[in-house]
């Protein structure tokens, strides 16, 4: 579903949009990455130099039954660094040009390009009537930085309340939440 809606938003656009890979690793093994090793406990991330999603099969699995929109969430967010990857943003300690971000500026753009493709799922009727409260409560409880993680630390994703204020930008207006013209 996230292929089909990037290539459709990238469509008009310049971009040419390509399918990542994905690879989902099983509990107890590690798998070789170009970004270095996979291994338990990493949750999700995209690789940029082999265009490849990993994703731990072990959390997957775990919010399936009872959260599994939080599970496409965070598959969602994977999935859209891969499309700022594809569109040329790239992430930095000191921005120089307007595709050089901040890790900080990179994340709360993938969580905002998450809630643009989850108001596409809402408007084809895809949507059960707690999906994003189910994101928004995983957000606040597992992935908001710590308050000693500062803003511009080199892996900073943002607090809990701007991850949540991202994705729902990208919710209610689309990729125009993100400030981004797709």
């Amino acid at each position: 579903d996230r292929d089909e809606f990037y290539r459709d938003a990238l469509s008009y656009t310049e971009y040419q949009y390509v399918t990542p890979g994905v690879v989902v690793v099983s509990p107890g093994t590690s798998v070789q990455t170009a970004c270095g090793p996979a291994s338990s406990g990493f949750w999700g991330f995209y690789c940029p130099p082999d265009g490849t999603l990993y994703l731990e099969e072990a959390l997957l699995q775990q919010l399936q039954p009872e959260q599994d929109f939080a599970a496409a969430f965070v598959i969602a967010h994977e999935w859209a660094h891969h499309v700022q990857t594809v569109i040329g943003f790239d992430r930095t300690t000191a921005p120089t040009t307007w595709n050089q971000v901040h890790s900080i500026e990179l994340e709360l753009m993938a969580d905002c390009f998450a809630g643009a493709w989850a108001k596409d799922v809402d408007a084809r009727g895809l949507l059960e009537p707690d999906d994003i409260d189910e994101a928004i409560s995983f957000t606040i409880a597992k992935l908001g930085d710590p308050a000693y993680i500062d803003v511009y630390d080199p892996q900073a994703h943002g607090t809990a309340e701007m991850r949540v204020t991202s994705f729902k930008n990208g919710y209610e207006q689309g990729f125009l939440g993100c400030n981004v013209s797709l």
